[in-house]
């Protein structure tokens, strides 16, 4: 999913586009033509696992008739043939929160694929969020270099800045003091990126 950065730093509801296998509604996701159901498998006695000698030893494998389910199914669902699955395209609203950050992860619970016998895994969307040339990201702090004229410097006074408030559109009057030296750093605590899953912000440090 791709973020701007104004998204990853206060958080999104998005939509995404997802292929997967859902559960079969015709057969409840067992595979089993409606009015029947999935029988034991008689080769493992419904344990997935066969054994055999091997030389001296046992050797446990997947039974290779009911490929590890357990269960045959002998009259499959015409719909799903038997899959207990069908593919579905759908579009999910994913909620974002606020502080992610470029190649991060997150977790939809039991939106993934949907396994033989019902079994629903999870949807992973990986972030990738769009640079902003005023702000240099550092963790949960924002770095941000303000050019500044040698008057401004000498004398001090009044300087605008850009914030990360109003959606990253903000500005900000802050008092530059007299002398200011060139790669003077003024640090703004908390007033960077918020914390994912915690209170509080990082700091905003300013260069000149």
């Amino acid at each position: 999913m791709g973020l701007t950065f104004a998204e990853a730093v206060w958080g999104v509801a998005k939509d995404v586009k997802v292929s997967r296998d859902v559960a079969c509604t015709t057969c409840s996701g067992s595979g089993a033509k409606p009015g029947s159901k999935p029988e034991v498998c008689k080769t493992c006695q419904g344990k997935g696992q066969v054994v055999h000698a091997q030389g001296f030893f046992m050797v446990q494998t997947t039974c290779p008739h009911c490929r590890g389910a357990g269960k045959t199914i002998k009259d499959p669902c015409e719909d799903c043939r038997g899959r207990g699955a069908k593919p579905e395209t759908s579009t999910l609203n994913v909620t974002v929160p606020a502080g992610v950050d470029d190649g991060q992860t997150l977790r939809i619970a039991g939106k993934g694929e949907t396994a033989p016998g019902g079994t629903t895994g999870h949807l992973y969307v990986v972030l990738h969020v769009q640079g902003d040339e005023r702000f240099k990201r550092e963790g949960e702090d924002v770095v941000s270099e303000v050019p500044i004229s040698f008057v401004k410097a000498a004398l001090g006074g009044e300087l605008e800045v850009n914030t990360l408030e109003d959606n990253v559109t903000g500005t900000d009057v802050i008092e530059l003091k007299a002398g200011t030296q060139p790669g003077e750093v003024i640090v703004r605590r908390g007033k960077g990126i918020p914390r994912v899953g915690e209170s509080g912000r990082g700091d905003f440090t300013r260069s000149y």
